[in-house]
């Protein structure tokens, strides 16, 4: 097995070495002591750091890779780049695909990722088993044997995705709210429990993801490793109402669109506040609410329209001043609808002449118009101190393309394309400036449902519930997920990113030349896809944007509604993190029909390659830096010891950081108390 540092020398204590040392007691002794404590501190402060780098896979064509930790891979640090990699290694062709990281360039801060507490979903967990309802939690919102999900959405009131349609106050014009059901019981028996499970679950702690391997069926098996402290209200919770009660609405109707009247527009905002105190009676708080749910549609689900100055003013008048009031901490997003209309409401809502930029903290925004990217870009740029969530994204079944039905193994295997989708539109939104991202249904049945306007979805985990007490199959879309939420850790800073498609000889320069700046691929995808040189130079962007898909090319990555969750399949893409705890996280994907040869050059720390990356694949690498802020040193302490003890350990599975510091310790008493032994049996000299 391969050590975490390369073999230099190492240090063993042995008895020859200990006779070595003259012995002292007393104020010597205590010198002695003091120096050793000295000399041994002052080298395990040493940036020393693991030269390999762990990484995570999976790929279409190997079911067993799925979230698999993979073989380690060695961190390089010669200048001599091209001479690691001869014509002979790389696969295809002659050039290599160049990932540079640049650390001294950060953006935007994670937040998280999770997806929706959905009446259904809810439903659906209670069907399962005891056992299996450990699962799923355990799958979604464990940090070690899941994917640490750490945001949760929230319907207020029904939705599509609910058996029934209902709200907690439909008596007739009740604008004092006098029989509003404060015990909110449809949900305090459906809803709250599972979401209570998942904030037990992430309450523990947030894993390093040091050691992370997923088996699903180790799910309910409880694994520790050291990580971050966290607290219960770690899990943040997003509250999005879908519809006013009927008799709220222009229409009386929660379905089919409708607006609020005017009327009852302070009512509706207070309705809002007291569901929120509500739940918190529960031990479930929110962070953050966005303002209604696809303000755009009436839909023939529970919907309620308004157009972006309606929303900015009754998020003036009503709603900004009433959660301000009760919540003050509490985070609004507006708009909560298709990424294709994300400008024209940032710059209403966001104008410096309307006080709702006052109340509105960022935009909530949906995939369903196709990645946008350059709109979401330029929203980040425009307003640097509001925050973008992506809040919902699936596959509807109504719109399943003929090349993804698949009717007999769709339930067990689901469709690999569509993780594929979830990967690229979150790593495009991550590079345009979004703090996270957010999936639709946790859970659904076999149907895609329960949906009580037959709007059936695909869902990363579906459950057969005609086996008794459930059946659980894991989809694609949640791998895909994986591969961003068990490593972006919440506090993860963006970092520059640079990718080309470069001849061997070209590596040198772009590794010795930390100015450079690589032409971009030649897949004609946007710049900022590879990392923009600036935010603001981003902003500037106006080109049409391509986007190969298969054999189809979609001018402009923002067709619209139906076309979307679609990834290009002309090279790879990545994005880069540099986490809390110093480490880097780069995200790789390749959608292309064929293998590709990645090297990544981390500025500063060295370089790694894997010339075999398969097609339709994604991989996460870990790599361990230094002199960040020095909150690499605990890891370096271990592998000083490590060097001292000639221990060697696969990545991932060595000392932990305390158990290292107490060997430390015991190291310098155990010198200590033998030269005093010695001194004993031999007389003072």
């Amino acid at each position: 097995m391969r050590s975490h540092l390369q073999p230099a020398g190492h240090l063993v204590i042995s008895s020859s070495f200990i006779r070595m040392i003259p012995p002292f007691t007393g104020i010597r002794g205590l010198s002695l002591f003091l120096a050793l404590s000295c000399v041994i501190g002052r080298f395990l402060n040493q940036n020393y750091i693991a030269d390999v780098v762990q990484y995570w896979q999976s790929t279409r064509d190997v079911p067993s890779e799925r979230l698999k930790m993979m073989p380690s891979l060695t961190l390089e640090r010669s200048s001599a780049l091209s001479s690691s990699v001869s014509d002979h290694d790389v696969v295809n062709r002659s050039d290599v695909n160049a990932i540079r990281v640049d650390l001294s360039i950060t953006y935007q801060e994670i937040v998280g990722f999770g997806g929706a507490f959905t009446q259904s979903a809810a439903h659906v967990w209670q069907s399962l088993s005891l056992s299996l309802r450990d699962d799923v939690i355990a799958a979604y919102f464990d940090s070690d044997i899941g994917l640490g999900y750490s945001i949760g959405r929230v319907p207020i009131n029904s939705c599509d995705f609910s058996p029934e349609t209902y709200s907690f106050d439909d008596a007739d014009m009740d604008y004092d709210l006098v029989h509003f059901d404060q015990s909110v019981m449809i949900d305090a028996t459906r809803t709250i429990p599972m979401i209570r499970a998942a904030q037990a679950r992430r309450s523990t702690y947030v894993a390093d993801s040091g050691s992370f391997m997923f088996h699903p069926q180790d799910l309910s098996v409880v694994e520790t490793s050291s990580g971050l402290t966290s607290s219960r209200n770690d899990l943040k919770l997003v509250a999005s109402p879908w519809s006013p009660p009927a008799w709220m609405k222009t229409n009386r109707n929660m379905l089919k669109g409708g607006k609020v009247n005017d009327t009852a527009k302070d009512a509706w905002a207070r309705y809002i506040v007291r569901w929120t105190q509500a739940y918190a009676s529960y031990g479930v708080g929110m962070w953050a609410m966005t303002v209604q749910n696809e303000p755009e549609s009436s839909q023939q689900w529970e919907s309620c329209e308004f157009k972006a100055p309606e929303q900015a003013r009754f998020v003036t008048d009503y709603l900004g001043p009433t959660i301000r009031a009760a919540y003050p901490n509490m985070k609004i997003f507006g708009f909560d609808h298709n990424k294709d209309h994300l400008r024209e409401w940032a710059s209403t809502l966001f104008n410096t002449s309307s006080l709702s930029a006052d109340y509105v903290d960022g935009m909530a925004f949906h995939w369903y118009a196709g990645t946008c990217q350059s709109y979401v870009r330029d929203v980040a740029s425009r307003y640097p101190g509001k925050i973008l969530l992506p809040t919902e994204a699936c596959y509807e079944l109504a719109e399943q393309r003929p090349s993804e039905v698949d009717s007999q193994n769709f339930l067990v295997d689901g469709i690999w394309s569509r993780g594929e989708g979830y990967g690229y539109d979150i790593l495009v939104d991550l590079e345009a400036g979004s703090v996270g991202w957010t999936d639709w249904n946790l859970l659904l049945d076999e149907a895609g449902g329960p949906n009580h306007v037959h709007n059936f979805c695909d869902a990363p985990l579906l459950v057969d519930t005609r086996v008794p007490g459930g059946k659980l199959h894991y989809h694609p879309q949640y791998y895909f997920m994986g591969h961003f939420s068990k490593f972006l850790l919440p506090g993860s800073k963006r970092v520059h990113v640079d990718v080309s498609r470069l001849a061997i000889d070209e590596l040198d320069a772009l590794h010795q030349d930390s100015n450079i700046t690589p032409s971009t691929t030649d897949n004609n995808l946007p710049v900022s896809m590879v990392g923009a040189a600036s935010t603001e130079a981003a902003s500037q962007s106006t080109t049409t944007e391509f986007a190969k898909v298969g054999t189809d090319v979609i001018v402009s990555d923002c067709p619209g509604w139906p076309v979307y969750g679609r990834c290009p399949s002309d090279g790879p893409q990545a994005t880069a993190f540099l986490r809390p705890d110093a480490k880097v996280a780069i995200i790789v994907m390749n959608c292309a029909e064929h293998s590709e040869s990645v090297v990544v050059d981390v500025d500063k720390v060295g370089f790694f390659k894997n010339l075999n990356s398969p097609a339709h694949s994604i991989q996460t690498y870990i790599v361990q830096v230094q002199n960040i802020d020095n909150s690499a040193i605990g890891s370096s302490r271990l592998l000083f010891l490590e060097r001292i003890f000639a221990v060697n350990s696969v990545a991932g599975h060595g000392l932990s950081q305390k158990l290292a510091a107490l060997v430390s310790v015991v190291a310098a008493w155990v010198i200590l108390a033998s030269c005093a032994l010695r001194h004993a049996t031999t007389g003072r000299r």
